[in-house]
């Protein structure tokens, strides 16, 4: 019988193989479907613009690998159905986004694509930098190592930002507990 360590050292490496399989697996597929890879991407990009993804972001978006430019894209294009189905933007002032997706894949969400559209501009070219380097540096074993994607891409301001906000928050609880 395994140990309970032992355990979720195997749970972890199945689903590090999983994600894995995931990314690399569609690299042969082209983004669209059409054989031509110059026409491909040219109707992706027509595609991406046609959903109302910022030219600043398409032109970001292809800086990646095929893979993450599908995962990287489809996420962008996501906004427009949290935008009919009314949903808001999540008022995010950093990028910690807890949601399943960005959390499994280390990758920006459509949560955080929302809200660098419609409210605060979170994807400066400093982020857009960080993000290409850490998958340039590390490939697909960024996902074995399934470090704090988070902390690595924060900057000390929004650290402090962030921070103070926690604090305010706190001391609203206490003043509305007495």
């Amino acid at each position: 019988m395994l140990g309970l360590g032992a355990s979720v050292h195997k749970l972890s490496h199945k689903e590090v193989t999983n994600i894995k399989y995931k990314v690399h697996g569609p690299m042969e597929v082209h983004l669209i479907g059409n054989s031509d890879l110059k026409l491909d991407i040219s109707e992706s990009i027509s595609y991406l613009v046609k959903q109302n993804v910022e030219n600043d972001i398409i032109e970001e978006i292809c800086k990646f690998l095929l893979p993450f430019q599908k995962l990287l894209a489809k996420e962008a294009c996501a906004v427009n159905n949290r935008l009919e189905k009314g949903k808001d933007t999540l008022s995010l002032i950093s990028l910690n986004c807890y949601c399943i997706f960005c959390n499994r894949y280390l990758l920006l969400c459509k949560h955080i694509f929302h809200e660098h559209m419609y409210s605060n501009k979170l994807l400066t070219s400093d982020v857009w930098k960080a993000f290409q380097e850490m998958f340039e540096e590390n490939g697909f074993e960024i996902y074995e190592s399934q470090e704090s994607f988070i902390e690595y891409m924060q900057t000390k301001q929004q650290k402090e930002t962030e921070n103070q906000r926690i604090d305010m928050t706190e001391l609203t609880k206490r003043v509305h507990d007495r």
